[in-house]
């Protein structure tokens, strides 16, 4: 892990704002943050010695092109739209958001956290499971930041990512082999600007990556992601084109959808052990923490009946689908617990709460809606024993094979009571899903980057009769 450098030229980098970003500002949050004085100078590797107070308002030099604010996790979490966005929504360019040096936490994490050792653990005993799921998007869904886990290039020609800025743009370099992004900033012939080292890797690559690092045992969010669709670098989701941001926090329940355990710090926002975490969504965060199981076969090698640990087909309904709901059921208004202390088995609500009424948009934030809109299809509604494994084996790597998913549609459904079986014929049971189950635009991702804006495709979950979809088949299947 390096720490985040600023590169500043003679002179030194100062904090503007000029009137037209906000002409009546003294109850605006941007006014908060602790931004670098006017006339300061040189903020290079000494920016906590250079902050004003929260809530103290500066003076400002008009004459240096950017604006640079040092905010908190906390009030990150509450205002940060404020520092990029105007009271009537519009960006204000120019803006750099980056995290304060924070004292190091002394609190503790939950031990009934404790039990976790990683898929490897399992390996020893059931090598042909773990050979087949370390291809799947859970075992990849976050690692170590390399070049070979970043799916973005490094290439001269692709390392670059402008912005609507034309004083800011970032760069993705590899340093002696360590991946980092460059925030460079240019002011009347000048450039100076910051290394951010990729520690973390989140996000399989279906959709694309975004990354995390490590400042003060505090995980935050990296400017720059990688968007599949687009094989390139673009600004993070909801990032504001022009600005630059690496002040995002990244909390606990982020982690516990892209890891199987991190030790937390409790009473803060983003604070983790750096010698403490599993990455990827293991075996364990559907078999529970494999600690005494593991310990105890090895200790009783002949013993042939499996010893703590759970089997989720053994669960009832309720409990099956919670497992999954961890995930892919919504995202949950607030904590009951602490964070990695949801055991497969338990009851979900005990853990977490979450709203009243299922989305009814076709697709939601990542893959996070899946579970509410299957909820609202008939083939749940009308069953009492369906759950997610009934059409996903978590053990092998099946994605994009419609084929396979609509065998199993076809478990329960005959191909001739299709509406469209007559003018098919028997090849429509090879796929079921592009009519039932269409990919939609997912509304609430939006990735604004160079000038464009991009929204990824997801799925839909619901299994219902989609006449546009279907009309959409039939044309492709008879261009």
């Amino acid at each position: 892990m390096r720490e985040s450098n600023l590169l500043v030229p003679q002179g030194g980098v100062v904090d503007r704002q000029s009137s037209s970003r906000d002409a009546a500002a003294d109850d605006d949050p941007e006014n908060r943050g602790t931004s670098t004085k006017s006339g300061e100078g040189n903020i290079a590797g000494s920016n906590s010695n250079q902050q004003s107070s929260p809530n103290q308002r500066q003076s400002i030099d008009d004459k240096y092109p950017v604006g640079i604010f040092y905010v908190d996790p906390v009030q990150y979490m509450q205002s940060h739209t404020q520092y990029v966005r105007d009271r009537a929504g519009n960006p204000k360019l120019n803006t750099v958001l980056l995290p304060p040096e924070l004292p190091l936490a002394t609190g503790v994490s939950d031990p009934k956290s404790a039990g976790f050792l990683g898929a490897d653990s399992c390996r020893e005993c059931h090598a042909d499971y773990f050979d087949s799921y370390k291809e799947t998007s859970h075992y990849h869904t976050s690692a170590v930041a390399s070049t070979k886990t970043i799916r973005g290039s490094f290439s001269e020609n692709k390392k670059t990512v402008a912005s609507k800025s034309p004083n800011i743009r970032f760069e993705m370099e590899s340093i002696d082999g360590v991946p980092m992004q460059r925030l460079l900033i240019e002011s009347k012939g000048e450039e100076f600007g910051a290394d951010f080292q990729f520690d973390l890797v989140t996000g399989s690559g279906k959709l694309g990556q975004t990354y995390v690092y490590w400042k003060d045992e505090r995980l935050y969010q990296l400017h720059v992601s990688y968007l599949t669709s687009q094989d390139s670098w673009v600004n993070s989701p909801g990032y504001v084109d022009g600005t630059a941001n690496f002040a995002r926090p990244v909390m606990a329940p982020c982690l516990e959808c892209h890891a199987t355990y991190f030790e937390t710090v409790g009473g803060t926002t983003n604070h983790f052990r750096t010698n403490n975490f599993i990455l990827g969504v293991s075996c364990e965060r559907c078999h529970g923490a494999g600690a005494a199981h593991v310990n105890y076969h090895r200790e009783n090698p002949n013993e042939t009946q499996a010893h703590a640990i759970i089997n989720p087909s053994d669960l009832s309904r309720d409990r099956a689908i919670d497992m999954c709901q961890v995930c892919h059921g919504g995202m949950p208004t607030g904590l009951k617990k602490p964070p990695f202390t949801y055991q497969v088995g338990n009851d979900l609500r005990e853990h977490y709460e979450f709203p009243a009424n299922t989305p009814s948009g076709p697709a939601n934030i990542h893959s996070n809606a899946q579970l509410p809109r299957l909820r609202q299809s008939k083939c749940f509604q009308n069953s009492e024993k369906m759950t997610c494994s009934d059409c996903h084996n978590t053990h092998q790597f099946e994605r994009g094979n419609l084929k396979l998913f609509s065998e199993r549609c076809i478990q329960c459904h005959k191909p001739t009571d299709c509406g469209k079986h007559a003018a098919i014929g028997e090849s429509i049971r090879q796929n079921c899903i592009d009519c039932h189950m269409p990919p939609n635009v997912a509304e609430d991702i939006k990735i604004a980057s160079e000038g464009a804006l991009f929204k990824p495709t997801m799925r839909d979950h619901q299994i219902r009769i989609s006449e546009e979809a279907t009309a959409r088949f039939l044309r492709e299947l008879n261009p």
